[in-house]
């Protein structure tokens, strides 16, 4: 849900789909995130259980969608390290992917992966698609190599039934050839930045990462480094492969 109202207010500019998708993910931060792990439930005013895979890899996408949206680092910040825990506690080292349950959660018969779609993403598919946004913003190789091995882990599992593995078919297709990385170098109050901004959210592209190049953020964020401003005006950079174009200074030449 946080995902979703982040992406319809890139997409339409309404501050009412971005209020609520802060308030949501905050609200998660608050009552439901504690100590670096994800709690499944809340009800009653309490939060319970240890969260699954699903719960960890899609809470972090929600706070890759919100830095995407609001671009403050706290959000990548706490993606970055709530994904490194997902990694911890759900890896199968030995047969690649995700498994549902914590490495320290109920001992089982057998720890199960999903890779099939249900009324969400599958935990995998989502897992695989954090790995390949962070490999994007980060420049970590090792994120894309673990994210293709989730990938082939569910090569038959796609290949007999593709309608139930929409997440990984995704996943997949972000992997390809294309994808691009966008930073776009100016202070989030600038007016010439926002239209920069807005000029890449109203040509919605789900194969793209987006990042907003301020001081410091390189810390995070190494293939933001060198990305300045033009002449004094807020600049953009797309990229492949983190092999970037001249930036630009016109919105509507970023828009094409």
């Amino acid at each position: 849900a946080i995902s979703g109202f982040c992406r319809a207010h890139q997409a339409l500019g309404d501050r009412e789909y971005l209020d609520a998708a802060v308030a949501a993910g905050g609200f998660l931060r608050k009552h439901l995130v504690r100590d670096g792990r994800v709690l499944r439930r809340w009800a009653e005013g309490e939060a319970a259980h240890e969260g699954v895979l699903e719960d960890y890899a899609l809470v972090v996408a929600a706070w890759l969608d919100l830095y995407e949206t609001t671009f403050d680092r706290a959000w990548l910040e706490e993606a970055l390290a709530l994904h490194a825990k997902a990694v911890e506690l759900f890896h199968d080292a030995k047969g690649g992917g995700f498994f549902l349950a914590p490495k320290d959660g109920e001992k089982l018969l057998a720890r199960s992966k999903p890779g099939f779609d249900s009324a969400i993403p599958s935990g995998n598919g989502a897992m695989a698609m954090n790995l390949l946004r962070i490999h994007k913003l980060t420049g970590d190789r090792g994120a894309r190599e673990l994210a293709l091995r989730t990938i082939g882990a569910f090569g038959g599992t796609i290949a007999q039934a593709p309608t139930g593995s929409g997440a990984l078919l995704n996943a997949l297709d972000f992997a390809q050839e294309g994808t691009r990385e966008i930073f776009i170098a100016g202070e989030a109050g600038d007016p010439l930045t926002r239209a920069l901004v807005e000029a890449v959210w109203r040509h919605p592209d789900p194969n793209r990462v987006l990042a907003l190049v301020t001081p410091g953020i390189e810390k995070l964020l190494p293939p933001a480094e060198g990305k300045v401003r033009v002449n004094g005006k807020p600049a953009a950079y797309v990229c492949r492969d983190f092999a970037c174009g001249a930036p630009t200074t016109d919105p509507a030449h970023l828009a094409k």
